[in-house]
């Protein structure tokens, strides 16, 4: 059974950010793919050494820092690029096993994918009317 849109939208806009006002925020995707939660982050110019996943507290935890490349910034004609470190915590609707949770780190894009937990039946008990 999918993720209603109503539970999906919850998760989408619980997403908290850190106090800080940061410089640069790395941007989510989120959608529901073969009984998965995926979570999609751009994390341009960064290495897997420079980022960390976390599950915590029934929340999807991604930290890290971007750089500033060292040049001399008299030689700077334009600068518009960002950097610092940034936290982004996604709280999870649903109880997630730690075990079955999986990252990829390519090109620049994480993925983590979220087994969605398998909703049972409810069973139906006939109550009898005296």
């Amino acid at each position: 059974m999918p993720i209603s849109r109503d539970t999906l939208f919850r998760l989408v806009s619980r997403v908290e950010e850190d106090e800080k006002d940061p410089a640069w925020m790395p941007t989510f995707d989120i959608y529901e793919h073969d009984r998965e939660l995926a979570v999609k982050a751009d994390l341009p110019g960064l290495k897997k050494d420079d980022i960390r996943i976390y599950l915590e507290d029934g929340a999807i935890v991604v930290l890290g820092e971007r750089r500033a490349e060292e040049v001399e910034k008299e030689r700077y004609h334009l600068a518009e690029s960002s950097s610092g470190s940034f936290y982004r915590r996604l709280p999870l609707a649903f109880e997630a096993d730690p075990s079955r949770i999986a990252a990829r780190f390519t090109d620049g894009v994480l993925e983590v994918h979220v087994p969605l937990p398998v909703v049972e039946q409810a069973t139906l008990w006939p109550i009898p009317v005296c």
